[in-house]
This record gives structure tokens, C-alpha cells and sequence, in this order.
């Protein structure tokens, strides 16, 4: 779990890992939305997918991810890069 780009409203989260790897869990979830939402105090999290990468716009959605914006040919593929949010009143998880 990586943070990044705080300015009092919004942050940047960006997760990692290992396919079928037993670390993803309610507890693992509880953590990465407090520390945005009650620790640092923001309206949301924002976060960006390739939408070639079809694993993590899956991921994403599941966890309540809306798609906000598409960032035309901005992938290292040539595809569209996607904007995902997290606003506080939608995260289950914090």
C-alpha cells in the first residue's frame, strides 16, 4: 500500500500484489481506507488503472471504486488510462 499526493481533500492509493497471495482481507481493507478517511481526514481516494489491465478495474469496482474520468491514450500501451475514486460515504470499509 503506497499513499501519495495529499492536499487535504484527496489522496492517491495505489495497492500491489501477488495474485492468490492470502493478504487481501476485511482487516487488510479496514486499515488502507482509515488511515485516508479517519487519520488523514480527506473526501476521497483517488487511483488510476490502465484499462487494458482488466484484473484491477475488476479489483477496483469490487471495492467500490467509481469510475470518475479517461485519460485518452495515456497508458504505456497506447490505451486510455482510467480515474477511479473512493468517496468517504461510499467506502464500507473505513
Amino acid at each position: 500500500m503506497l499513499y501519495e499526493g495529499f492536499n487535504g481533500q484527496n489522496l492517491w492509493m495505489h495497492v500491489a500484489g501477488t495474485p492468490g497471495a492470502k493478504w487481501l482481507d476485511r482487516t487488510f481493507l479496514a486499515a488502507c481506507f482509515s488511515y485516508p478517511f479517519n487519520i488523514c481526514g480527506v473526501k476521497r481516494v483517488s487511483g488510476y488503472v490502465n484499462a487494458s489491465n482488466s484484473a484491477a478495474r475488476k479489483f477496483n469496482e469490487h471495492l467500490g471504486f467509481k469510475e470518475e474520468a479517461r485519460l485518452s491514450e495515456a497508458a504505456p500501451d497506447g490505451g486510455d488510462v482510467i480515474i477511479y475514486v473512493m468517496r468517504r460515504e461510499d467506502c464500507r470499509y473505513a
